[in-house]
């Protein structure tokens, strides 16, 4: 996932909200005589609540994320998954996959009482609750780009 919609940081979460809101996908139909449609897809996405500040500068506390059930994991995505000796939620950044499952590590490493995978092991596929695909409030600030100093429009001289 790299650093989707602008996070690079993982942080504690404090609980899934419900209801989950469910989005209907369907992928283009193969046109091709004689051919059945294709299946429709169901995503599975519910909203998380960031706590804490491990995840620092890219997630803080307050921020609402959208979490994607069953997406595919990558080094580099950011993911809730239930801790494996407490009960709770995390948010971390996927470092690795090793045979016992996914490492998980904060990027706030400096920040009060953060645990990760350096301190309970890599977290197994059944405890990994889904991939964030995007931080939605505080709304993210739209950024407009200032024209360059120094270069002026150019026009086309009709002569």
């Amino acid at each position: 996932m790299g650093r989707h919609c602008g996070l690079g940081a993982q942080k504690s979460c404090k609980h899934l909200r419900v209801p989950s809101v469910v989005s209907d996908h369907a992928p283009l139909a193969d046109t091709t005589p004689g051919t059945l449609p294709a299946r429709r897809e169901v995503t599975h996405v519910q909203t998380v609540e960031v706590t804490g500040e491990s995840m620092l500068p890219v997630l803080r506390p307050g921020d609402w994320l959208l979490v994607r059930r069953g997406a595919r994991l990558a080094p580099g995505h950011i993911v809730v998954a239930r801790h494996p000796r407490e009960a709770r939620l995390i948010v971390k950044r996927v470092a690795w996959r090793d045979r016992d499952g996914w490492w998980l590590e904060s990027d706030n490493q400096r920040a009060a009482g953060r645990q990760d995978s350096w301190d309970f092991g890599a977290v197994p596929d059944d405890l990994i609750l889904g991939r964030v695909i995007a931080r939605y409030w505080p709304r993210p600030a739209i950024r407009l780009r200032a024209p360059r100093r120094g270069r002026s429009a150019r026009t086309r001289s009709d002569s």
